[in-house]
């Protein structure tokens, strides 16, 4: 319900059951930031979160004045995203760490089919505890755990063409943009354009882009003309010259 509730405030995108299920039961790489309460010492992780990082309140820099926070009903019933004692979950990350040929997209130059990408699924951050470097945080978690295995040459994700904060803190992240993909999401009935990110490790390298492989078509040609027809044109210069080549000093 936890997992379910920020993601339906911080995602246009709907995901099913079988999504979540994964990111609970261990076979995607999920980090959840919580916010303890006073008796968070007697809360345990929920099952199947592969990990956990705590925050408390008092702890965190808030960029708004606690009277500017909307009051809370104590006998109201707990939020979605509230888990016991207080406890709440304020972000979370969801990769998958799989072999590159799993994933539609090409992110590595390298086709090694043992070479894996850490695709991030989903990282958003309950609203109110945004501005405080939590997705940063568990940004670096992910990074780590990627770092942590030679195999993975690459973190990738797509981000909506308009979500500006999202390329932004990527970009910042030392994420590069690969290409532009057309149509990618159907949200509300509607098509949206996403952008390709990665960032490399290990040795890992981009495909190449559309300009790289055009030069290459046009270096060919060239290849081809430079070794074949210019000794060719230089033999006839030497003939109009009248001289050898030891005495002609064109080279």
């Amino acid at each position: 319900d936890q997992l379910l509730a920020i993601h339906e405030e911080c995602f246009p995108v709907r995901y099913e059951k079988h999504f979540y299920d994964k990111a609970l039961e261990g076979e995607h790489f999920s980090v959840a930031a919580f916010i303890a309460g006073e008796h968070s010492a007697h809360v345990t992780t929920p099952r199947g979160v592969v990990n956990s990082v705590k925050y408390s309140k008092e702890a965190m820099e808030w960029s708004t004045t606690p009277a500017s926070r909307p009051p809370v009903d104590a006998s109201a019933s707990p939020a979605p995203h509230l888990r016991g004692d207080e406890e709440e979950m304020a972000a979370v990350i969801i990769s998958q760490i799989s072999c590159q040929q799993e994933f539609q997209d090409d992110v590595l130059r390298d086709k090694n089919p043992l070479h894996k990408v850490a695709y991030i699924c989903t990282l958003g951050v309950w609203p109110k505890y945004r501005q405080h470097k939590l997705a940063k945080s568990l940004l670096q978690t992910l990074m780590k755990k990627a770092e942590s295995d030679e195999e993975v040459k690459a973190v990738s994700l797509h981000v909506l063409t308009t979500n500006q904060i999202a390329v932004k803190f990527y970009e910042d992240n030392g994420f590069v943009r690969l290409k532009k993909i057309p149509d990618f999401y159907l949200i509300g009935g509607r098509s949206c354009d996403a952008f390709l990110y990665a960032k490399y490790m290990h040795g890992g390298e981009s495909p190449p882009s559309f300009f790289s492989r055009c030069a290459a078509l046009i270096q060919m040609p060239l290849s081809f003309f430079c070794s074949r027809l210019l000794p060719r044109v230089n033999g006839m210069a030497r003939n109009l010259l009248g001289c050898s080549e030891e005495s002609c000093g064109y080279e």
